[in-house]
């Protein structure tokens, strides 16, 4: 359940699976759904982002009443994303559920494919993908909203931003940098670092802190592999990217005594946190940012990676914007 406020409206709704057609139709598939036929209208759009780039677009706007009403516009977390930010093969889609909400209620609401980015959030264009870097999302959010304060239905002076995870890096930028427009900002899940930071402490830093203060359990600086193995330290840590294969303790037993230069016969010896354990954290991180891999199809590469590690923490840059800003942690 997430519960985000726009103005004076608080909104609550949980993000569901749906059925609806996908582009070149405003036609709803879902029984269930029919009724939004008759309280919110969509309209089509394709937006330029320069350089021959275009995206698709679409927005929802109310059926009844008389507008110009205030708009709406969607940012995105990251990794590929199409305008209903589709999840899980399909399973969610919030960023659809969000816009025909608002505009149920009396909100023009845009979202858009990222670049690069087609129906069920797949990538289309590899090369676009492999280059994008939060400049270039930055500047396609801020084609986004001056396509939506151009639309006729749109009040171009009560403008709000949604931004979902790398969108709350996003939103206050664009808010900004355009402090007449936007009126709100609301962050879904706020970043406060940069989400390079973010993810080395994911990766690293709060896999060694856990290490020290819960397995550590005689402040030696030094863990048994078995222990390694009973507390499950290896999904919290990701140290399975060394050896995908092994799905059994038995293996990764093995496999972690190989990794470690341990005798293989016995499982009794220890390793250093700090001296074995870390680098090979720290390897897994480089690895996901620097090198050109399956993730940089999947999910980020490393341009992206390396543009997010440039930026302020968005906490320095919500300071300085004069919008209203709620914020709503996932849960």
């Amino acid at each position: 359940m997430v519960i985000i406020t726009v103005g004076s409206i608080v909104l609550s709704f949980s993000f569901l699976s749906d059925s609806h057609l996908y582009h070149q139709t405003t036609i709803i598939t879902e029984a269930s759904a029919q009724s939004d036929l008759n309280v919110v209208r969509y309209r089509n759009l394709t937006l330029d982002l320069g350089n021959g780039v275009s995206t698709y677009a679409q927005l929802t706007f109310p059926a009844t009443g008389e507008g110009p009403y205030p708009g709406v516009l969607l940012i995105h977390g990251s990794g590929p994303a199409d305008l209903n930010e589709t999840l899980a093969k399909g399973i969610s889609k919030p960023f659809w559920q969000i816009s025909n909400y608002l505009s149920e209620r009396g909100f023009a609401v845009l979202r858009s494919d990222k670049r690069g980015i087609g129906e069920q959030s797949e990538i289309v264009d590899q090369e676009l993908w492999r280059n994008v870097t939060i400049d270039t999302l930055i500047n396609d959010a801020e084609t986004a909203l001056d396509t939506l304060i151009q639309q006729p239905e749109v009040d171009p002076r009560r403008i709000s931003l949604v931004g979902h995870s790398e969108g709350t890096i996003i939103a206050p930028r664009i808010a900004l940098t355009n402090p007449t427009e936007v009126e709100n900002v609301v962050l879904m899940g706020p970043a406060a670092q940069n989400l390079f930071d973010i993810v080395n402490f994911q990766m690293v830093r709060n896999p060694i802190f856990y290490a020290k203060q819960v397995l550590d359990r005689n402040n030696t600086g030094q863990i048994s592999i078995p222990t390694l193995v009973k507390d499950n330290f290896l999904k919290y840590d990701l140290l399975t990217t060394q050896f995908p294969e092994q799905n059994d303790s038995q293996s990764i037993t093995g496999a972690l005594l190989r990794l470690f230069n341990n005798d293989t016969t016995t499982a009794t010896g220890n390793i250093s946190i700090e001296n074995q354990i870390r680098p090979i954290l720290i390897e897994s991180f480089i690895n996901d940012t620097e090198n050109e891999s399956t993730l940089c199809i999947k999910n980020a590469c490393p341009k992206w990676w390396q543009s997010h590690s440039r930026l302020l923490p968005t906490l320095d840059v919500i300071g300085n914007v004069s919008s209203s800003i709620a914020l709503k942690s996932e849960t």
